[in-house]
């Protein structure tokens, strides 16, 4: 009778945590379900990310050419590739041929991802914490709650974006999930190898979502070496963790030598460079404004505050997962060596602090965005859930007292969940323009007699206008033209593949200086930065204006006389 009831107590118990890990999820995909339902479904595109375009441009091609490709001609591998094969096999399985049937799809998708690695989360806190309460702060997360809030970024909608971090979400959260039956982790060589068996086969999924994942490995090695067990079993641990995923990766990288020509996606080489500097004085104007001010009156290059100041949500995501890792670690190695979540603690801290390093000394904070966090986003929510229950115990909170906090954090939870639906249900700008526009201006396109596109943007005009493109900062793009831009020749690579239109969102203006200065106009513009060597030898002319996205269309050909 007493084995029945402990029996029957469990079980309620595990009813319970399940109940509040799916009330995260209904919370995370309420607002998106209920836009759908309530309101109308075309109005969730505007939850796609900038970035997400080239997903969808490279998928809708991919069914006409069978190649993944941005210019219908060229094969890329300029994305990460399991939620980039993930469109294209969604869109292939049910014949998703039109722009909005794609996009829809790939939201759904998102959707569908982040609610249920918010599921896996909730039970990883409560599992790992012991307190089912604390499974509620996947919502809206606590780096959100911490230091998002202040710009805006990294709650737990911020991964529902059209982009690979949606499968960061699901699979960080199933990592978590299977990490906290492993809560009791003992010293024994059994216990250790069997955990790093079971990581090592979510690994390759949370690798292949976000490449440069790949840090989380080596995170784990300085745990497992300083585990107590025999050296032997230590190494069978490390071989069983990275394994599966050193297979995945080697069998990705020689698919895409025989593909593209280059093992690693163009993308991140394209941005690979250090930029330390750089990073660090933004993250100093972000804390001290004066220091813009002195560099601005030493410098020859000016730096604007209009211009950092929105921008600051870039560092943020970086800056601040830094410094918190770094103590994290600190404290776990000196004070937590026997702590049975030793492995996990060290790791997590670990992986942060190498992905955060590698992102703040050599990616421009310009290219970054919430995409690429969205691992450590989740893993910020479950630590930091760990350290609330340190401090809870330490305060010995009575029944009352966490019914209470329950109870005002849930409210909290329905109240952000609300807010993103409004967000949703009645944007403040008309995110969609474009999307009303597109048919309208691929016919002016056409008789005008455009031929192809550069697109300086984020891959909107390689989607919806349905013509050639090539990407003009060859982040999408193929070999020869990642080439062709470190030389300074995209225009010419451009013209040779029958490409002639140069426009994007990042050149949209008024009509004023496209009439009086067009080429003055460019040199001030981001377009500059794809064409600066070689423009003296093109002509430039506005082809065609669109007064309501003010997005201008610049025609482009070679003068008589250049020289190539």
């Amino acid at each position: 009778m007493i084995n029945q009831a402990s029996a029957n107590q469990d079980n309620r118990a595990s009813r319970t945590s399940w109940l509040i890990a799916l009330f995260v999820g209904f919370l995370v995909a309420y607002p998106f379900a209920y836009v759908a339902m309530a309101q109308n479904p075309h109005l969730l595109i505007g939850v796609l990310a900038g970035d997400s375009y080239h997903y969808l441009a490279i998928a809708r091609k991919a069914l006409e050419s069978g190649i993944y490709t941005y210019d219908g001609v060229h094969v890329t591998n300029g994305f990460h590739p399991l939620w980039q094969y993930s469109a294209r096999g969604l869109f292939t399985l049910f014949n998703f041929t039109s722009h909005e049937q794609q996009a829809l799809a790939l939201i759904s998708l998102s959707v569908t991802s982040c609610t249920l690695g918010a599921v896996f989360a909730s039970m990883a806190i409560q599992r790992l914490t012991g307190q089912k309460y604390l499974g509620l702060l996947v919502i809206p997360g606590i780096f959100y709650l911490t230091f998002g809030v202040h710009v805006q970024t990294l709650s737990v909608w911020s991964t529902v974006d059209g982009m690979e971090s949606a499968y960061s979400l699901l699979f960080g959260g199933l990592f978590f999930y299977v990490m906290s039956k492993f809560n009791d982790l003992s010293d024994s060589a059994e216990d250790l190898i069997g955990a790093c068996k079971k990581i090592g086969f979510i690994l390759p999924f949370m690798i292949l979502s976000r490449l440069d994942d790949v840090f989380i490995i080596p995170a784990f090695y300085v745990p497992i070496y300083l585990h107590r067990s025999a050296l032997p079993n230590r190494i069978s641990a490390a071989f069983w963790l990275s394994f599966p995923a050193g297979v995945a990766v080697i069998c990705y990288l020689i698919y895409n030598i025989a593909t593209v020509g280059a093992a690693m996606p163009l993308s991140g080489s394209t941005k690979f460079g250090f930029a330390g500097f750089t990073t660090a004085y933004l993250t100093g104007v972000m804390h001290f404004p004066p220091l813009l001010d002195l560099k601005n009156l030493v410098s020859v290059k000016q730096s604007d505050g209009a211009t950092l100041f929105p921008n600051f949500f870039r560092l943020a995501e970086v800056f601040y997962p830094l410094v918190a890792a770094g103590f994290g670690l600190f404290i776990v190695l000196k004070n937590h060596r026997n702590r049975p979540m030793f492995l996990l603690l060290a790791a997590i801290c670990g992986y942060m602090v190498i992905k955060m390093s590698y992102n703040f000394f050599f990616v421009n904070a310009w290219h970054q965005s919430s995409w690429y966090y969205g691992l450590a986003n989740i893993s910020i929510s479950v630590l930091g859930a760990m350290l609330v229950n340190e401090i809870v115990g330490e305060l010995n909170f009575s029944s009352v007292g966490r019914a209470a906090f329950a109870t005002l954090y849930g409210l909290l939870m329905l109240f952000t969940a609300s807010l993103k639906y409004f967000h949703l249900a009645y944007p403040t700008a008309n995110e969609l323009k474009y999307w009303d526009r597109k048919d309208e201006i691929r016919a002016e396109l056409v008789t005008r007699g455009a031929t192809g596109i550069l697109n300086v943007d984020d891959g909107i005009g390689a989607f919806l206008l349905d013509l050639p493109s090539i990407h003009g900062f060859a982040f999408a793009t193929d070999t020869e033209a990642q080439k062709a831009y470190r030389e300074g020749k995209m225009l010419a690579v451009a013209s040779a593949r029958g490409i002639n239109v140069i426009t994007g969102d990042y050149l949209a203006t008024d009509l004023a200086p496209l009439q009086t200065d067009l080429v003055g106009y460019l040199k001030s513009s981001l377009a500059w930065e794809t064409m600066r060597n070689e423009a003296e030898h093109y002509d430039f002319s506005l082809l065609y204006y669109d007064a309501p996205l003010r997005l201008p269309f610049i025609a482009f050909k070679p003068k008589t006389d250049a020289v190539n």
